[in-house]
């Protein structure tokens, strides 16, 4: 039990420095789909299906959305919205780049 309190806390840093190793690399690489992420996710209350969430947010000629077939809908706090754009966003190529999220993968985060 000793080493529970470190082991967690180490957890906690890495997946901190993760999460901003993403925010930095999406921003150097691909600051126009940075800029749609970060206009994308600002509402707290998105849910996956909808409009607002497939319709998504264009920056610079670049595009930032996520779609989905939850159901029942799924509410994507804020967090979670640019946590997992960012990630999405820093694997992101010059093309298209996806990845599943949500109760049973249903909802889709999609850059391109």
């Amino acid at each position: 039990m000793k080493f529970t309190a470190p082991l967690f806390l180490a957890a906690a840093l890495t997946a901190t420095n993760v999460a901003a190793t993403d925010q930095v690399t999406c921003l150097t690489r691909h600051p126009n789909i940075y800029n749609a992420i970060n206009q994308l996710c600002a509402r707290n209350n998105i849910v996956v299906p909808s409009a607002y969430a497939a319709n998504g947010v264009s920056s610079g000629g670049k595009w930032a959305g996520i779609a989905g077939s939850c159901n029942p809908k799924q509410w994507v706090p804020e967090y979670w919205c640019r946590k997992q754009m960012m990630s999405v966003c820093a694997a992101a190529g010059d093309g298209l780049q996806a990845a599943s999220f949500g109760k049973n993968g249903c909802q889709r985060f999609i850059v391109k």
